[in-house]
């Protein structure tokens, strides 16, 4: 199963769900399950310094990420694409209503909460948003591992 995150930038939330994801998978020698990420509005830009030093605390490395464009391509490549806020997941569907169908936001695949956007706050709040992530990454891969979608 292909998973792809997004998120506005692609320099916060979404690479740092793709790294904790993809980490689940591999401590569990489990190919089956893959995470990449894009942005809404991604301009080829490094992953913001506080999400490097909040995913280090995770233990994963991001820092040879770079944000990139979302493109149809990468929803008709991904098997379930999970935004980051509902208003995000609205407004992708109303974009590409044809693989609306595979489009859900974070909160409702990972019965977990929103994931707001830590861009330019204090490491504080990356932190926090790492974990946010980090335990609606292992309700994802929960979910993969019991069959459903």
């Amino acid at each position: 199963m292909k998973v792809l995150f997004v998120c506005t930038g692609n320099t916060c939330r979404s690479p740092m769900a793709e790294g904790f994801l993809n980490k689940i998978a591999k401590e569990n020698n489990d190919d089956s399950i893959s995470a990449f990420s894009r942005g809404l509005a991604a301009y080829g830009e490094r992953v913001s310094k506080n999400s490097l030093e909040a995913s280090k605390k995770i233990d994963v490395q991001i820092d040879s990420h770079m944000s990139r464009q979302l493109t149809v391509d990468d929803i008709i490549n991904a098997d379930v694409v999970l935004t980051m806020t509902k208003d995000q997941c609205s407004f992708l569907k109303s974009e590409v209503g044809k693989y609306k169908d595979k489009i859900y936001c974070i909160s409702e695949y990972a019965d977990s909460e929103e994931i707001s956007d830590p861009y330019g706050q204090n490491l504080e709040v990356y932190e926090k948003c790492a974990q946010s992530l980090f335990n609606a990454c292992r309700k994802i891969y929960e979910k993969h591992m019991k069959g459903q979608k």
